[in-house]
């Protein structure tokens, strides 16, 4: 059995700065253009209206978490971990409700903060999943889209 001890300085982290230490990733291209309908725009958490009821982040299968499919994971085709389908890539970026017995919760960090393991009924933005539309019909949501999802800025 063999034990290492490595020492890194807070100041020097060269691993994070990509290939060459450079903090330059050739062959990627420098954004020149900022759409804010598309692209996610920050929002400083004083600004977020009950905030402690606001979901940041959640167990996702992709980064980009959306309201309109809280309710797929599980009971739509290619929706689950298992990739029916044989892609690699999520159909879209939707809750992964992993924990609980009956695989019917999942992890989430509010605005404030704080960290909570909530049951689906308790975030899930939609009734039926098989609406498929970019926000949902407004008859097709739940209250749970006001009061979990919509950070509206104060």
């Amino acid at each position: 059995m063999s034990t290492s001890l490595v020492t890194v300085s807070a100041q020097n982290w060269p691993m994070f700065r990509g290939p060459n230490a450079s903090g330059v990733a050739d062959g990627s291209p420098t954004a020149i253009t900022w759409n804010v309908a598309t692209e996610f725009a920050a929002i400083k958490v004083n600004r977020v209206r009950s905030s402690g009821a606001k979901i940041m982040f959640a167990d996702s299968m992709t980064p980009h978490l959306q309201p309109q499919h809280s309710q797929h994971y599980g009971r739509m085709p290619t929706y689950d971990e298992y990739r029916e389908d044989g892609s690699d890539d999520p159909p879209t970026a939707y809750a992964a409700y992993r924990h609980g017995r009956k695989r019917d919760q999942i992890n989430v960090a509010f605005w404030d903060g704080h960290a909570e393991t909530l049951r689906r009924d308790e975030i899930a933005a939609v009734v039926n999943p098989n609406i498929v539309n970019a926000n949902g019909p407004v008859a097709n949501r739940t209250t749970a889209w006001n009061r979990r999802w919509e950070l509206v800025p104060q």
